[in-house]
């Protein structure tokens, strides 16, 4: 859903071409012999339906549809004059959710499981491909995070996070989370403590660390972007070897 970036729908492609880049996409996964994907952030649940029912060719989706954090986060899109909840184009889609606060978590999470997710995507921290929130940005709140795996509970789903640093790791793990993404700047005692935490999965996804933050960054990547990319990069080669003594899942 996210074709061109985080701004793409800012500036670029409304939801139709977004859409359709995702429904050739879903087709392409097909056709290379994927039959089981997991989206893991963007408002896909429109394109589950139509693939799962047989409308659209792709392979079955598992979505999360929008992922959810808290103003200034990784899923906050706009633009810096944007004032307090006035939201953004990639919000009204909802291939994000900004929300503040445990009501508003809430609700965005069952809008979400209401509209056919099967778990829920939360940026737990800072992320690469996004303009205002530095990479050890240590928000949403531990509130915040409950609410979200309160909400998975009910639906009997789960929480997958997006986060590279210790913080957004532990801050997780307290809030009861399962999945979790990236990771590539946490230390030894964080990896020791998810291979003591029962139910805990590392998916710690390195092709795009590896590949797209080794210097070839994406054309409307800012310069701090680009800064981030780098430093998660380096993070992605000293994270395995840990993985593999502590044997975390």
């Amino acid at each position: 859903m996210l074709n061109g970036g985080t701004m793409s729908g800012s500036y670029d492609w409304d939801a139709y071409v977004q859409g359709a880049h995702a429904s050739r996409a879903a087709e392409y996964l097909l056709l290379q012999g994927f039959t089981t994907i997991r989206d893991i952030g963007g408002n896909s649940l429109s394109i589950k339906r139509a693939v799962n029912s047989g409308l659209l060719p792709g392979p079955r989706i598992y979505s999360s549809g929008g992922a959810l954090g808290p103003t200034g986060s990784h899923t906050d899109w706009g633009a810096y004059n944007d004032g307090p909840g006035v939201g953004n184009y990639q919000t009204m889609v909802r291939n994000a959710m900004v929300g503040d606060g445990r009501a508003e978590w809430l609700r965005n999470g069952r809008w979400n499981f209401k509209s056919g997710a099967d778990f829920l995507k939360v940026m737990s921290g800072g992320g690469v491909a996004s303009v205002f929130d530095p990479i050890d940005l240590n928000s949403p709140s531990l509130e915040e995070m409950k609410a979200a795996v309160q909400v998975a509970n009910e639906y009997g789903g789960y929480v997958a996070i997006h986060g590279y640093t210790d913080a957004a790791y532990n801050k997780s793990m307290d809030a009861g989370v399962k999945s979790f993404e990236h990771g590539f700047l946490i230390t030894e005692p964080t990896v020791k403590r998810m291979s003591e935490t029962e139910g805990v999965f590392w998916s710690w996804q390195p092709f795009g660390s590896y590949t797209l933050f080794a210097g070839g960054f994406p054309e409307w990547f800012t310069a701090d972007m680009r800064e981030k990319g780098a430093a998660v990069n380096k993070g992605a080669v000293i994270v395995p070897p840990l993985m593999r003594k502590y044997g975390v899942t």
